[in-house]
């Protein structure tokens, strides 16, 4: 990644959050393990553009676009599959509907 955009990315993090710098650095090195320089940099520069100075926007912005390089199946390509009549028969069923006052005596017996 650029110099420079990491070093604003940083100085932003210990100005927003000052007392929990090393938890953010240790979430971003957790993030950037076994990523891809080019991941890196996309989600470096996903979060200076939009203004987002935390480790958890950066662990999300590195994951999204490592998914995005990888191929990894996304919503968009998961089959549908019809219901079948055994499904049928389960969405008939009914759960047991109970009196409110059974839970207000467990919660009376308990205080």
């Amino acid at each position: 990644p650029e110099p420079i955009i990491a070093k604003n990315f940083f100085e932003n993090i210990r100005i927003s959050k000052p007392r929990y710098i090393r938890d953010q650095l240790l979430i971003i090195k957790e993030a950037i393990k076994d990523q891809t320089t080019d991941t890196i940099e996309k989600g470096l520069n996903f979060c200076i553009k939009n203004k987002l100075y935390s480790a958890a926007d950066f662990k999300d912005a590195v994951k999204h676009y490592a998914k995005e390089q990888t191929g990894i199946v996304t919503d968009s390509n998961i089959e549908i599959k019809a219901l079948s009549l055994t499904s049928m028969e389960k969405i008939k069923t009914k759960p047991q509907v109970r009196d409110i006052l059974e839970y207000a005596d467990i919660i009376k017996s308990n205080m």
